[in-house]
């Protein structure tokens, strides 16, 4: 596949950027000095070929930049939490696996505003997970009501994904109660 680096020319200041867009190329003329990719190889590296132009220099510099695409995705394993039956004054746990696909570390957020009841470990919601890297979290519920209760929470990563996440837990009234906080026990 061939593709094409637009604008053909750009400057940039020191400490500044320039940006670039890459469209497919057409036949013919503009294929050539195409950025070029090699659908044969199982990971795609991509070669852009660069003149730098520094004032006060007569020729300019080139070089060639070389890059290789990866995805931003996460895989959250399972992706509906069932803590069970569980009564009010417990909690239940479950893990989640969360695995890192890409070439790229990826760092995750579950956010400040968790559901009620609900805590995450390590890290209370928030990571960092290495390319190719699987993390288990331990989720931990404690419900606030009685009832079948179903809850949903995000994933969200810093390249601005996110990944929903569905929870639920039905909560029991606790087989044992005291009506009071002190117990008088006869000696």
């Amino acid at each position: 596949a061939k593709f094409v680096v637009a604008p053909d020319a750009g400057s940039a200041a020191a400490a500044a950027a320039a940006a670039a867009d890459r469209a497919a190329a057409a036949d013919g003329a503009a294929a050539e000095g195409a950025v070029t990719h090699d659908d044969t190889q199982r990971e795609a590296v991509f070669e852009v070929p660069l003149l730098v132009s520094v004032p006060g220099q007569t020729r300019p510099v080139p070089f060639t930049v070389r890059f290789q695409p990866t995805s931003t995705d996460l895989i959250l394993v399972p992706s509906t939490l069932d803590f069970g039956r569980v009564p009010l004054s417990e909690q239940a746990g479950t893990f989640l696996s969360i695995t890192n696909p890409s070439k790229l570390p990826q760092t995750f957020s579950f956010g400040a505003q968790l559901p009620l009841g609900l805590s995450i470990t390590p890290g209370g919601g928030y990571g960092s997970v290495l390319p190719g890297e699987t993390l288990r979290l331990l989720l931990e519920f404690q419900p606030p009501i009685l009832g079948v209760q179903f809850f949903g929470m995000a994933c969200r990563t810093l390249a601005g994904r996110m990944f929903k996440l569905q929870g639920k837990c039905k909560g029991l009234q606790p087989d044992v109660q005291l009506s009071h906080n002190t117990v008088k026990v006869g000696s």
